[in-house]
């Protein structure tokens, strides 16, 4: 089984990283519904952007490679040398998580939010 990041079938490289992809397609998102309600300001429009797609545009074209698997390992190999594919690595919390819903009223507090309490029949904190 290849390591995430490469596909089973093809050896092929899979962007990933969605920790950068979702503010690049936010901030794509959020430009071109700027330039199409400039430009189409009569009509209505559906945009459709992929991460996919916008992280492939900024990280560019991909170098010729091959990914290969020598040695119980995953390897990328270029014109650049061989580079050996990294395991993810398991991250302990610190903490547990807090009950279902525990910080709700807290977070609506700070944002100032008095409609939601109210319809919940809760008052904010203070």
């Amino acid at each position: 089984m290849p390591p995430p990041g490469i596909d089973a079938d093809s050896g092929e490289l899979l962007p990933c990283g969605d920790a950068l992809a979702d503010p690049l397609t936010g901030v794509t998102a959020a430009a071109v519904a700027v330039a199409a309600e400039a430009l189409l300001a009569d009509h209505a429009v559906l945009l459709d952007v992929s991460m996919h797609h916008v992280c492939a545009e900024v990280a560019g074209p991909v170098p010729p490679h091959e990914v290969i698997h020598r040695d119980g390992r995953w390897w990328v190999t270029w014109t650049g040398g061989d580079v050996p594919v990294e395991l993810p690595e398991i991250r302990r919390s610190s903490r547990t998580a807090g009950e279902l819903g525990a910080d709700t009223w807290r977070v609506l507090g700070r944002r100032g939010d008095p409609g939601i309490a109210r319809r919940r029949g809760r008052r904010l904190p203070r």
